[in-house]
């Protein structure tokens, strides 16, 4: 009974001080401010500085989660104070409201906090004479240690955050997505574009030829620098824009030290082109060629080489038709490593890099179809077929190095994705030629060799050249849901070195390999004339693209 009076004793003795110490410093404060209760935890970082954007922040601080409570009736706007040791002198400092305890205070000695965070004071500010409280003057911050720097305020749709860490959104932004970090930053992707694209046209010798006035001929008609011949087709074939589509799949295996794996197929749709000529509408027909053989007769040569020609039709011995059909298709797809470089608030820069295969196939096929008249010789009143076939292969195969960069606003993104591939092109030349006679009894007849396919470039041939393939591409994007995002934009891809069939045609011809070619005077050469040319050249393709991509 005695030691719990004594207790009581010095318990009442010790809640003295704190007492006479307020009322003996501030006595006209009693009645005009009443201090707010501060927690005395430990600071506490917030995870989200949006979750309090009703304070108005300076810039360069940190809030920190200490827990304030107003009691009711004591100034209910009061806006918090957050302290820096930057805070500008030149504010007057009004007396402040002391602690509701001397334990409340932060001493000099005390051990600093292992937080990377600030101490905030908020109080009530004192009011002196007979000024209200709710037009007193806010106390100034005062510093407890020294200013921690928070980074720079985040922009509408920006990021906040290491890769490693967690990730901060302004999902205001973002109206309508609950998850707008994992949009922009997803753990697997893939797209489908719809490609309109157009390919470098094709080179072709000239082909065919007519004349102005087909009841005058003179000369050798139809050939080349005779005055009166009118070429028909020669120099190119023009490639329209051609369809296709695109596919990429990707998937991030770290998203801590983002790096993954991404995956792409592309193809364009088969080009076919056919171009035709009829004897209705041009009676005389010719296809020019260069004779490597001179004519001799009796030892002495007669004619030397020159330009003559094969004719197709002709008024009052043949009728018929010519035509050319050209096909071309592209495709390719590459596996690619992938590695985060830089990551900002709003930017991001990639680098890849992997195997990487192209195929480009082409083909030109040329046909005569001849009604042969009863004065035609030989092979009068006759249906003759001469065909000419060249296809050509090129197979890419490489490895290619690139950086894919991105820009964002909010739910916009504009991306350059650029990438430069080195390696060999594997090189086909396919050469095939016929003449097909169906004679006035049904008979049939075939030879080998057409005109400018001929048994001594007949056969398949190959070759391989080191290729450069450098691709650009710039895409506009907009992202519709947290798992949706569409885009557009502008591809051009160069292909430093190709097969192409036109270029491959040898118009050197020794007549003398030509069936049913027969020239009084002329003797073989001996320059296996026409030749497989394997004559390479550059290719191209560019155009636009429209595409859906799937990010989670």
């Amino acid at each position: 009974m005695k030691g719990m009076l004594v207790r009581g004793l010095i318990l009442v003795v010790m809640g003295l001080p704190a007492s006479l110490w307020a009322d003996d410093l501030q006595p006209a404060l009693r009645s005009s401010a009443t201090p707010l209760p501060v927690s005395l935890g430990r600071p506490r970082a917030l995870p989200n500085r949006s979750a309090h954007a009703a304070y108005s922040i300076p810039s360069g601080l940190q809030t920190v989660g200490y827990t304030v409570a107003q009691p009711p009736g004591v100034l209910p706007n009061v806006t918090p104070a957050y302290t820096t040791a930057s805070y500008p002198p030149t504010h007057a400092v009004p007396p402040m409201a002391p602690l509701a305890s001397p334990r409340n205070v932060v001493s000099p000695e005390e051990e600093p906090s292992s937080f990377a965070v600030e101490r905030v004071s908020l109080m009530a500010p004192v009011v002196v004479g007979t000024q209200q409280p709710a037009e007193a003057p806010l106390a100034a911050p005062q510093s407890f240690g020294g200013p921690v720097d928070a980074g720079p305020m985040l922009m509408p749709g920006e990021i906040e955050g290491d890769p490693s860490g967690p990730v901060l959104v302004d999902e205001s932004a973002f109206p309508g997505m609950t998850d707008p970090a994992a949009a922009l930053w997803p753990r697997v992707y893939g797209s489908a574009e719809f490609l309109l694209w157009k390919t470098k046209n094709a080179g072709i010798p000239p082909l065919l030829t007519t004349v102005t006035d087909p009841n005058n001929l003179m000369g050798v008609p139809g050939a080349i620098g005779n005055p009166d011949t009118r070429v028909l087709l020669d120099s190119t074939i023009t490639r329209n824009m051609l369809p296709g589509g695109r596919f990429t799949l990707g998937y991030i295996v770290d998203p801590c030290k983002p790096w993954g794996i991404e995956g792409s197929y592309f193809f364009l749709g088969q080009n076919s082109q056919h171009l035709v000529a009829t004897s209705d509408q041009f009676p005389f027909l010719a296809r020019p060629f260069f004779a490597v053989n001179p004519i001799v007769q009796n030892g002495q040569v007669i004619t030397p080489p020159r330009e003559v020609v094969q004719v197709v039709t002709q008024p009052g011995l043949t009728t018929g038709s010519f035509t050319v059909d050209s096909t071309s298709q592209l495709m390719g797809a590459e596996l690619n490593a992938r590695c985060g470089l830089l990551c900002g608030c709003n930017y991001s820069l990639d680098v890849f890099g992997g195997p990487r295969w192209l195929y480009l196939n082409e083909g030109l096929a040329i046909t005569e179809n001849i009604n042969r008249g009863p004065n035609a010789n030989p092979f009068p009143n006759s249906f003759v077929k001469v065909s000419d076939r060249f296809n050509t292969t090129n197979n890419f195969y490489g490895g290619q190095i690139g950086l894919a960069s991105e820009y964002r606003y909010g739910r916009w993104s504009l991306g350059v994705r650029g990438k430069l591939g080195l390696g060999w092109t594997h090189q086909t030349l396919r050469v095939a030629g016929d003449q097909t006679i169906v004679g006035a009894d049904g008979s049939v007849q075939t030879f080998q060799g057409g005109l400018y396919a001929l048994p001594s470039n007949i056969g398949t041939f190959s070759q391989d050249r080191f290729t450069v393939v450098p691709e650009i591409g710039v895409n506009l994007g907009y992202q519709v849901t947290d798992h949706i995002r569409i885009f557009g934009g502008w591809n051009f891809l160069y292909w430093s070195s190709v097969l192409r069939p036109g270029d491959q045609i040898d118009r050197n011809l020794d007549v003398t390999q030509i069936p049913n070619f027969n020239v009084p005077g002329v003797q073989p050469t001996g320059l296996n004339r026409p030749t497989p040319l394997l004559k390479d050249t550059d290719f191209w393709a560019q155009g636009l693209n429209l595409g859906l991509e799937l990010r989670w």
